[in-house]
């Protein structure tokens, strides 16, 4: 048996929208069956301090893993006033800095560094969702943006002290395999069992999807300047938004001031086991991103057999071909309209063919055992 503790603001009780949750989600799921997995994480924040500090057994895509909560907060909330990982650090002190077992996996930079103070010993295996560029950028909501002469000099250290690299994207494993010699990437995958081509029929009026965090990176509000412009050219079309976020009251006003009441239909948060149904529903999927790591909802889309239409820094690894997707010459609402046309029309199968080989059922059990986790070994023998 192979033992890994992943530290993270996550909570396994309670799924969140964003990449980081689904990719630790389905690594565990998709992890060889004997291989035990911890996590040290955070619990919802109605349940106030209850159970913060003690561990418990909770369940991961029909796994089950040991769970220690030690802050009571969401993942989601972008209107924290205090870092979430300052919050998850703090409830680790209080915890009394818990002895963990195996090999540690942290999904965030500054985890990392948390981590290489509070257990000096620990080589953890990094894994990186996003840029530099894209955590400091003004379109970010990372808290890093604010003092970002901080940050890199923090990435460095916490990429040259890891045990193994797992970075987003070909252009980002080139950054970072300067820095450290054994590196991974993180390729965007989708679960197969939620994610599968359904019998589609064309919809009037073409329905397009759209999911994703109602947050700055996402870009929601271009959504919203696209149907605007597609209206203009007469071309009969429904938006179906699936997401939640600071952004949302913002997304509301624009639609009611673009008199775009009839053709967007915001849909709130879908649970990720229904958000399969509405992708494949749809005739086409846009995204609007303004950066993406490691996109999923672009291989989503793909494996239900619906094309993807979005500008190339929604496609970083290059997936869409013209076969399965179109990719919009900028960033304008009338270059991503050109490509929801375009896209529109293509065929389904080629598209849902296009990344039949990358299911984390085939891809995560390949990636874990080129980490070559250490089996039932102390993290941090040297805290008392």
């Amino acid at each position: 048996m192979v033992q890994r503790t992943i530290v993270q603001q996550f909570n396994p009780e309670r799924p969140a929208l964003g990449g980081v949750d689904s990719v630790i989600r389905d690594v565990i799921k998709f992890s060889p069956p004997e291989d035990r997995w911890a996590i040290v994480g955070v619990q919802a924040p109605e349940l106030g301090r209850r159970g913060l500090g003690r561990w418990r057994e909770a369940e991961v895509g029909g796994r089950p893993v040991d769970f220690l909560p030690v802050a009571a907060l969401d993942p989601a909330d972008q209107r924290r006033r205090v870092p979430h990982t300052v919050r998850l650090v703090g409830g680790l002190l209080r915890a009394g800095r818990p002895a963990l077992r195996g090999t540690l996996h942290v999904h965030r930079v500054d985890v990392a560094a948390a981590m290489a103070a509070l257990y000096p010993s620990t080589r953890p295996v990094l894994w990186i969702h996003n840029t530099t560029v894209s955590a400091l950028g003004a379109n970010s909501d990372s808290v890093w943006r604010h003092v970002a002469a901080v940050y890199a000099p923090t990435e460095v250290a916490a990429i040259r002290r890891a045990e193994a690299i797992v970075a987003a994207g070909k252009l980002e494993l080139v950054r970072v395999a300067a820095l450290h010699d054994v590196c991974h990437e993180l390729p965007a995958w989708y679960d197969d069992e939620l994610f599968t081509p359904v019998e589609h029929a064309p919809n009037d009026p073409l329905v397009i999807g759209w999911a994703g965090r109602l947050e700055a990176p996402k870009d929601p509000l271009l959504a919203l300047e696209v149907m605007a412009e597609l209206r203009r050219r007469d071309v009969d079309a429904v938006l179906e938004m699936h997401g939640a976020g600071t952004l949302g009251p913002a997304v509301e006003r624009a639609v009611a001031d673009r008199g775009l009441g009839d053709v967007v239909r915001l849909r709130g948060t879908s649970p990720r086991e229904e958000l399969g149904a509405h992708l494949g529903r749809a005739d086409v999927v846009m995204m609007t991103s303004h950066y993406e790591g490691s996109p999923r909802v672009l291989v989503e889309a793909l494996a239900c057999g619906t094309p993807v239409a979005c500008p190339a820094v929604a496609d970083p690894a290059g997936v869409l071909d013209g076969t399965n997707g179109c990719i919009a010459v900028d960033r304008s609402a009338a270059a991503i309209a050109d490509a929801v046309s375009a896209a529109a029309g293509l065929c389904r199968a080629d598209a849902a063919s296009s990344v039949a080989a990358g299911s984390a059922r085939l891809t995560v059990p390949s990636l874990l055992a080129a980490l070559g986790d250490r089996a039932g070994t102390d993290i941090a023998e040297d805290v008392a």
